[in-house]
């Protein structure tokens, strides 16, 4: 499907990362036996992904937790005297979404207890949308279109995932496994994107263009004073296409203490870039653009050999992809967002820059957003 957005903007954006740093040499060291076994040398990993380093949370923390630290902060930033002082939170919030793979408990939503910290009022809708990477994509886009038809004037979104019980999961299951003498080298090789996985949370706020907002790009001209960091772009357009036949290939659960994940990476690229240069095509000639015409893209973050191939079946400059995935690992769906926000936190963006924010995500779906500063 195709939308188009009118008076939709990204009031701002803001992200936190869990202090705990673990590098892909250390994970190596603890699966040192098998590695032994299967006559692997440490460093493949990071040779594999480009995945040098990735966060986690402790294990038995909460992913909301970190979610209200980042909404806090957000709306912090928003209160001062760099952005919008005008805007007021508690009454102009009318949604709030959580939109994380990882949540408190199956209920009530992670969502309840993030709205009961930033005490939003009681007209404020609240759930959690979970849909793997794509998550926080597809509450903006849900976001969205109830702003551009008047329903709510502003939308809160906030997520939060924590990689650390998939890791120490993970490691724990296969040296298991090692020491039983039923480990076989396929059977490793389905978790190794498990090891890729890393931690982060993100906060945004929709709102419209008719909210009063005393630093909206629209008052200035001069590029060299538009402050990327609290002078958000406008949603422009979006395209959204999937593949469900190929939704076997990554499928994960498991709880707050221990997760589990198996994932056939070869074919979950083929066929997650497949629908997406379908869906890239579509956006293209919605909006009669060429390859060429973003300034940047900001693409889901899994790993370098991705990133090449997504760029080359798209025909687009990998140059001007902006990525964390060495630093942080695939975060899910805080991935793209993140991302996004370390970008415009670089001002790497000025007025009147278009974005092309490529989304994909296990399932398989595309969402593709077109953003404008």
């Amino acid at each position: 499907m195709l939308y188009s957005f009118n008076k939709t903007k990204i009031l701002s954006m803001e992200y936190q990362l869990p202090p705990k740093i673990i590098t892909s040499l250390e994970i190596e060291n603890r699966l040192s036996p098998i590695y032994e076994h299967f006559k692997l040398y440490p460093g493949r990993l990071e040779l594999m992904t480009g995945i040098v380093e990735r966060r986690a949370g402790e294990i038995n923390e909460l992913p909301s937790t970190l979610a209200i630290k980042t909404a806090k902060k957000l709306i912090e930033k928003i209160s001062s005297k760099n952005c919008s002082s005008n805007f007021d939170y508690k009454n102009e919030i009318d949604l709030l979404i959580y939109a994380s793979v990882c949540r408190d408990y199956l209920e009530p939503a992670t969502a309840s207890k993030i709205h009961a910290a930033l005490k939003l009022k009681a007209e404020c809708a609240f759930f959690d949308l979970s849909n793997a990477c794509l998550g926080v994509l597809n509450a903006i886009l849900f976001s969205a279109n109830l702003i551009e038809k008047n329903q709510i004037r502003s939308a809160l979104i906030v997520s939060s995932e924590n990689s650390a019980p998939l890791i120490e999961g993970t490691i724990s299951y296969l040296l298991g496994r090692f020491k039983n003498g039923d480990l076989k080298k396929s059977d490793f090789k389905k978790h190794i994107a498990s090891l890729t996985i890393g931690s982060g949370c993100f906060a945004t706020i929709l709102t419209s263009h008719d909210s009063n907002d005393s630093n909206d790009s629209n008052d200035s001209n001069d590029n060299d004073n538009y402050d990327n960091s609290t002078t958000g772009p406008s949603l422009h357009a979006c395209s959204l296409l999937v593949n469900t036949a190929a939704q076997e290939l990554c499928q994960g659960g498991g709880s707050n203490e221990q997760m589990m994940m198996e994932t056939d990476s070869e074919a979950l690229l083929h066929a997650g870039v497949s629908p997406a240069s379908d869906n890239w095509n579509r956006l293209k000639k919605y909006l009669n653009w060429t390859n060429q015409t973003p300034s940047q893209f900001i693409t889901h973050q899994v790993g370098e050999a991705h990133q090449k191939f997504l760029a080359e079946r798209l025909e687009i400059d990998e140059n001007k992809i902006f990525s964390s995935f060495r630093e942080l690992g695939n975060t899910g769906s805080v991935a793209l967002p993140i991302t996004w926000a370390m970008a415009q936190e670089k001002n790497l963006f000025k007025e009147n820059d278009l974005l092309a924010l490529l989304g994909i995500g296990s399932g398989i779906g595309s969402i593709m957003f077109s953003v404008k500063y």
